[in-house]
């Protein structure tokens, strides 16, 4: 247990990490776009369409569309901020598994602001479809 907090707190390890995001964030779009390409000319679904076009219909819908949006922002921020200040507070603990927990749900917390990003975002581009349809 010792040698695996050791190598986590090492410089190489955290290298090894940075390096491995960089090459995700190069190749995740590339991945998007070849999905988006096989899924169709429109990149949209039935119940994508099915969606925008409640939206569009219903006044109510739209006010309930815009309060998701929010509602998924505001998410994405608290849990980016949370899982900041458990960042910062694992490493002012003492032992190095303390550390290596307090590391771990940040992490966790931080992809769940990422994925409650990604839930505002598609809500907002539905909203925006909705509106260039209308």
């Amino acid at each position: 247990m010792q040698e695996t907090a050791q190598w986590v707190m090492s410089v190489s390890w955290w290298l090894s990490v940075a390096l491995a995001g960089i090459v995700f964030s190069i190749v995740a779009p590339m991945a998007k776009s070849l999905l988006g390409r096989r899924r169709g000319a429109s990149g949209r679904n039935e119940a994508w369409r099915a969606e925008v076009e409640a939206i569009r219909s219903s006044a109510v819908r739209q006010a309930l569309q815009v309060a998701r949006v929010s509602h998924h922002y505001g998410r994405g921020a608290f849990f980016g901020l949370v899982s900041i200040l458990v960042f910062l507070v694992g490493g002012f603990s003492g032992s190095g598994l303390a550390a290596m927990a307090t590391g771990a749900i940040a992490v966790v917390l931080m992809l769940l602001g990422v994925r409650e990003f990604r839930y505002g975002k598609a809500s907002y581009e539905q909203m925006k479809d909705a509106g260039e349809q209308g």
